[in-house]
C-alpha cells in the first residue's frame, strides 16, 4: 500500500533512499555502552556530590507500566517515528548538570522558583532537536513529525517530546527525580504550555491575551493571576529577540537565520512544494524582510510586554528602534543602487 505522501508524489528528505538513515540506523544515546543500568548503579550515580550536596534518591513517581517494558535503548528507538533522523536525536546532558534548578520536594518551596524553574527548563529546550525546517514545511511536505503530530504546532510538539521521552528512557538524567508525581505533572503542564506557544501561528492570540492583561486598571493584581500567560509571552518574546539584540549580533542573528530560510526554499523547490514566505532567495528582500518583522512582529510584541516589564523600555527597545532605522537605511541603499545601475 502506498504511503500518504508517495500517494502525494512526495519523497520527504528523511525518507529511506533519500540519502539519510532509516529509523532502524537511527544512532542510539552513548552508542554500544548503551544499557539499562541496574539499581546498585543507579544508587552510586546518585550519590554524587553537587555544589556540595548529595544528590538524593529519585522521589517516587507514578509511570505508565508500558513505558518500562522494553530495555531503555529499545523503548527509545520505537518511540521515534518511522525514519525519522532530522537530525534531532535526544542526547542527554552530562548527569545532574541542571541539578541545582531542581532541590529536594519542600512544602515551603515558594511558586516564584517553580516559575522560574520551569521558564529556565522551557527556555533550554524550546528547539530541541530542531531540524532547520519550518511547521509549514512538515505540513506541506507531509513528513513524519507532521504525521505524528496531525499538523499541529509540530515542531514544538516534537522538542517537548524529545525532552521528557528521553528522561523517561534514561532515568539518570532525569533532571525531574527530586520531584513529587504532583511537582512534575505541574511543571511538566508548565513546560509544554509555554514551549507549544513559541508556535508563530499563536503569535497574534498571544500578544491579543496580554494585550488586554497589560490594559487592565490594576495591572499588579492582573499580572499575579496571570503568571502563565506572562511566562508564555517572555519565552516568545525572547525567541523572536534578535532584533532587540545590539547591532552586531542582531546581523549575525539575521544572517544565520536567512540562510536558514533559504536552505528550506532550496528544498521546497526541489520538491515541487510552494516556497515558503521569506524563503525564496530569488525574490526575498532581506531588508524588506526585517523592516516587515520589526516592525508588525516584534516592537509591537515588545511594546506591550514592557508594561509589565519596564525594564523593557530601557534595554531592548532602543536596540529594536536602532535596527530599524539599520534596515530602513539598508534598503534605500539598495534602491540608490538599482536606480543608478538602471541609467
Amino acid at each position: 500500500m502506498e504511503s500518504v505522501r508517495a500517494r502525494a508524489g512526495l519523497r520527504h528528505a528523511a525518507d529511506p533512499g533519500s540519502g539519510m538513515a532509516s529509523a532502524a540506523a537511527v544512532e542510539r544515546v552513548g552508542g554500544a555502552d548503551d544499557r539499562r543500568v541496574d539499581d546498585e548503579e543507579l544508587a552510586s550515580i546518585r550519590g554524587v556530590e553537587v555544589q556540595g550536596q548529595p544528590v538524593p534518591q529519585r522521589h517516587p513517581r507514578v509511570r505508565h507500566p508500558a513505558n518500562r517494558s522494553l530495555p531503555a535503548q529499545d523503548r527509545q528507538a520505537s518511540e521515534l517515528p518511522d525514519a525519522e533522523t532530522d537530525h534531532g536525536h535526544f542526547r542527554p546532558p552530562p548527569p545532574f548538570s541542571l541539578q541545582p534548578l531542581f532541590p529536594p520536594p519542600s512544602s515551603h518551596l515558594p511558586l516564584l522558583l517553580t516559575l522560574v524553574q520551569a521558564i529556565l527548563l522551557a527556555a533550554l529546550v524550546h528547539d530541541l532537536g530542531h531540524d532547520g525546517l519550518n511547521n509549514n514545511y512538515h505540513k506541506n511536505s507531509i513528513s513524519h513529525r507532521a504525521l505524528m503530530y496531525n499538523d499541529q504546532s509540530v515542531q514544538e510538539n516534537y522538542h517537548l517530546f524529545l525532552l521528557f521521552s528521553g528522561m523517561d528512557a534514561q532515568p539518570e538524567v532525569d533532571i525531574f527525580h527530586n520531584l513529587s508525581q504532583e511537582g512534575f505533572l505541574e511543571l511538566r503542564k508548565s513546560i509544554i504550555d509555554m514551549v507549544l506557544f513559541t508556535d508563530m501561528s499563536k503569535h497574534f492570540m498571544l500578544l491579543k491575551d496580554l494585550k488586554e492583561t497589560c490594559e487592565a486598571d490594576s495591572l499588579d493584581d492582573k499580572l499575579r493571576a496571570a503568571s502563565e500567560l506572562l511566562m508564555k509571552a517572555v519565552l516568545h518574546v525572547s525567541d523572536i529577540s534578535n532584533p532587540a539584540k545590539p547591532r552586531e549580533l542582531a546581523i549575525s542573528w539575521t544572517e544565520r537565520c536567512i540562510e536558514e530560510f533559504f536552505l528550506q526554499g532550496d528544498q521546497e523547490k526541489s520538491l515541487g512544494l510552494p516556497i515558503s514566505p521569506q524563503c525564496n532567495r530569488d525574490t526575498t528582500s532581506i531588508p524588506d524582510s526585517q523592516i516587515g518583522f520589526i516592525e508588525f512582529v516584534v516592537l509591537p510584541s515588545f511594546q506591550v510586554l514592557s508594561s509589565a516589564l519596564p525594564v523593557i523600555k530601557d534595554v531592548c527597545l532602543p536596540h529594536l528602534q536602532s535596527n530599524l532605522l539599520y534596515w530602513k537605511e539598508k534598503k534605500e541603499e539598495l534602491h540608490a543602487s538599482s536606480r543608478k545601475n538602471s541609467e
